[in-house]
């Protein structure tokens, strides 16, 4: 029987499916998570090449040379010869092409023009403008939302600390004040058992201290998660405070918050406040998110304060006398930075930086008054804003840290100093890039400028990163490396690159615009700026690198565009070992002795001619993992152990589903705006733009996310209604009972074994066939639903 199938009778759907990807890759060569090009694919299915028993051969007729043998002889019993037909055809290996796999590959931009020059080229000069209209972070720039991260770990200097210099008690505490900043106590100890020493967020000698140490609380694993504050005050600044405890003179001025007040991983406000002795009769409170977490009472009407130069201490406690030698005239003219002694050295004779913080912080800041319940509130959600009393008057240190144009002017002094350039050479000079340029566009090095995040913003002054610098090497190399090797070889080096990275707190959204001069910028008693105070300000700073793709000055991005002149760029010449060029072009990836050039020249400039940062990380993924495109907001990124953190660290980067990348390693909200890095689902590609994040997946990641593949549905609804199908055309067919009941009057019937579906001149285009007969009486009636995937 046939019929005409009408529209009516015809289904369309589409079913969109997500099917979930995982890679792992690591650097023992281990990966998990490849995917075969042939997904139906068979270890029994044979490449076909010559058999060795045929020496002289080169045909792929071979096999078959073998099989037509076996069929022409006339021999009555073949079961040997096809015995070693059947051994010859197992022998041959499994088809290659059919075993092809493919993987998610992470790449950097190289030092010489190549394909991932190109990738580079295409993602930010095509791909981010295409899709900024529906991915609004899609600029080749980073948000300037950073936190200090210190750690501590094998391998790793404890020593360590950002040190302001303070000549006029600009950081002292002799009356009334408040430190207010976030802390997330990212870092337990080792292993059940193991202790966990006190750690000092800021210390001014004889002053203040403000440290972490462990609670009460620990988890599963015999891990610490619960945390308090130590607070110490003039004399009491004094103590050790992994010994610090509340009593007698000269440790009647320690203060602690509550036990557990703080929890691990997760991020806290913390305000510590003193009024005064006439100011809630002289007691002071912890307010940690809002909610005091413990109190404490000072007698006296002002605090002593032990040294007009001083010291203050980021990250670490000191111990010993002479603070002010860590900045003698050979401090202040090698970093550029306050001078508080006329002498020579690098730290004072008799010292101690022994109780390194294991945190992350961000918003650092020191008034010198109290801070009343509605600017906490304030303080606990937004940065502090231009014109508001909570930037002006009354702030005497505040980091947020901020990347900031400006940074100290570098010289060598005696036997090093500047800016390193070569694993060999230092120069005169100051940086105005997150990156150290003269490094990049020169031998293909990756070093952050540290000092250019680390901006009092209430004074101007920037910190000594002390025992977090590197220096050039005095003698020669026995075996050629690249300048990364010479850099990362001292631990330093490794925590200068971890103190700062990108932040993910989400409960905090900071204010940018401060920074930049314009006709907002009010003092608190309503005068305005001119135009040259505004620069002038320690708040202010110049908006150059503030700009996004379109050129609009925006204080929360810090582009990556234009490092260098593209003027700079000449027409490329022949380059060998020892050419003009060569030697024009100074210091390069393959020969790191060589000096910087003299005319300006940089060889991955004149290689690539590309201005823009190479200090970026891409990862492919082929589309044979995500199908049509990946699904928006199910990129996850991981590194289980960062590289040069010897295990100690973690990097979670999530995507927010609208073309932006940002960190997400807090139990809590984390910060969506924050761009570190873009994805682009439709083409599978992701680049992290943090300089932070060079090394991210260098030793190992994990990436995984849900694919989008689209399969159609046709469905046919075909009905055979009664008084239908009641014959059959087969030779075979015979007119039999459907039946032996006497009370079956429909006895007549035919089987429907198949269906198919013609086009109008009757050819079969689509045959279905029945898993089993169907009995049809002349008045039943079915409904086929034959459906086709595609």
């Amino acid at each position: 029987m046939v019929q005409r199938i009408n529209p009516d009778d015809i289904e369309v759907f589409t079913l969109k499916t997500h099917p979930p990807r995982t890679f792992y890759s690591s650097s023992l060569g281990v990966v998990s998570g490849s995917v075969n090009v042939f997904a139906r694919r068979s270890s029994y299915e044979k490449e076909v090449f010559p058999l060795s028993i045929f020496t002289g051969s080169y045909s792929d007729e071979n096999i078959d040379i073998v099989r037509q043998a076996i069929v022409d002889s006339s021999a009555s019993n073949k079961a040997g010869m096809l015995r070693t037909y059947l051994d010859m055809v197992n022998s041959q290996s499994v088809s290659a092409r059919k075993q092809q796999t493919v993987e998610i590959t992470r790449f950097v931009p190289s030092a010489q023009f190549s394909e991932n020059s190109v990738k580079k080229k295409i993602v930010t000069s095509n791909l981010m403008p295409y899709y900024r209209t529906t991915y609004p972070e899609a600029h080749f720039a980073f948000a300037n939302y950073n936190s200090l991260n210190f750690l501590t770990g094998s391998g790793l200097p404890s020593d360590t600390a950002l040190i302001y210099a303070d000549s006029s008690k600009q950081y002292a505490i002799t009356g009334a004040f408040s430190l207010d900043f976030w802390i997330n106590p990212r870092y337990p100890n080792d292993y059940e058992g193991a202790g966990f020493k006190t750690g000092t967020i800021l210390h001014r000698s004889s002053s203040f201290a403000i440290s972490l140490a462990s609670g009460s609380s620990r988890d599963v694993n015999g891990k610490v998660d619960g945390f308090k504050l130590v607070l110490q005050l003039s004399h009491s600044a004094e103590v050790s405070p992994s010994l610090a405890a509340a009593g007698a003179f000269p440790s009647d001025l320690i203060f602690f918050s509550d036990d557990n007040a703080l929890t691990r991983n997760t991020w806290h406000h913390v305000t510590v406040r003193w009024g005064g002795s006439s100011y809630n009769n002289g007691s002071g409170s912890f307010v940690i998110n809002g909610e005091t977490a413990g109190t404490f009472v000072i007698p006296s009407s002002s605090l002593s304060d032990g040294f007009a130069d001083n010291c203050l201490f980021v990250g670490n406690f000191f111990g010993g006398s002479n603070v002010d030698y860590f900045f003698t005239t050979e401090v202040s003219t090698r970093d550029g930075l306050s001078e508080l002694v006329t002498d020579v050295g690098q730290h004072p004779a008799s010292w101690s930086l022994d109780h390194p913080l294991n945190a992350e912080v961000h918003e650092l800041k020191l008034y010198g008054r109290y801070l009343d319940n509605d600017e906490i509130t304030t303080l606990q959600t937004n940065g502090p804003a231009s014109g508001s009393a909570l930037l002006h008057g009354s702030l005497r240190f505040y980091l947020p840290p901020f990347y900031t144009t400006e940074a100290p002017y570098r010289s060598f002094y005696s036997t090093h100093g500047g800016i390193i350039a070569t694993p060999f050479y230092e120069k005169d000079g100051t940086t105005e890039a997150p990156i150290n340029v003269d490094a990049s566009f020169g031998g293909f090095g990756h070093y952050l400028n540290l000092e250019n995040f680390t901006r009092d913003f209430a004074t101007g002054k920037y910190a000594r990163l002390f025992n977090l610098t590197g220096s050039v090497l005095t003698g020669s190399a026995t075996t050629p490396t690249s300048f990364n090797d010479y850099l990362y070889a001292t631990g330093s080096n490794l925590k200068r690159q971890m103190t700062l990275l990108p932040n993910d707190n989400g409960n905090f959204y900071p204010n940018f615009s401060f920074m930049v001069p314009g006709p907002d910028d009010y003092a608190v008693s309503g005068s305005p700026f001119s135009v040259t105070q505004s620069f002038a300000a320690p708040y202010k700073v110049k908006s150059t690198q503030f700009v996004n793709d379109l050129g609009v000055v925006s204080p929360g991005f810090v582009t990556l565009r234009n490092y260098l002149p593209l003027g700079l760029f000449q027409v490329p010449g022949q380059e060998s070992t020892g050419s003009m060029v060569s030697t024009l072009n100074g210091v390069s990836p393959d020969d790191l002795s060589l000096r910087p050039s003299t005319s300006g020249r940089y060889t991955v400039l004149q290689r690539t001619g590309d201005n823009s940062s190479n200090q970026v990380v891409f990862f492919d993924v082929p589309n044979l993992y995500y199908g049509l495109n990946i699904e928006p907001g199910t990129v996850v990124l991981r590194d289980t152990s960062f590289s040069g953190s010897f295990g100690k660290m973690e990097m979670t980067i999530l995507d927010d589903g609208e073309g932006n990348l940002y960190r997400s390693n807090t139990s809590g909200s984390s910060p969506d705006w924050a761009s570190l890095g873009n994805v682009f689902y439709n083409e599978g590609l992701i680049v992290l733009k943090h300089p932070s994040l060079y090394f991210f997946g260098k030793d190992q990641y994990e990436l995984s996310f849900q694919g989008q593949q689209n399969t159609h549905i046709l469905t046919f609804n075909l009905a055979k209604r009664s008084q239908m199908s009641v014959s059959s055309s087969s030779p075979n067919y015979l007119p039999v009972s459907a039946s032996d009941n006497a009370n079956d009057t429909d006895q007549r019937f035919v089987y429907i074994t198949g269906i198919n579906l013609h086009d109008d001149n009757l050819n079969v285009i689509t045959r279905t066939t029945l898993a089993q007969p169907v009995v049809a009486r002349t008045s039943d009636k079915f409904l086929f639903k034959v459906k086709m995937d595609f």
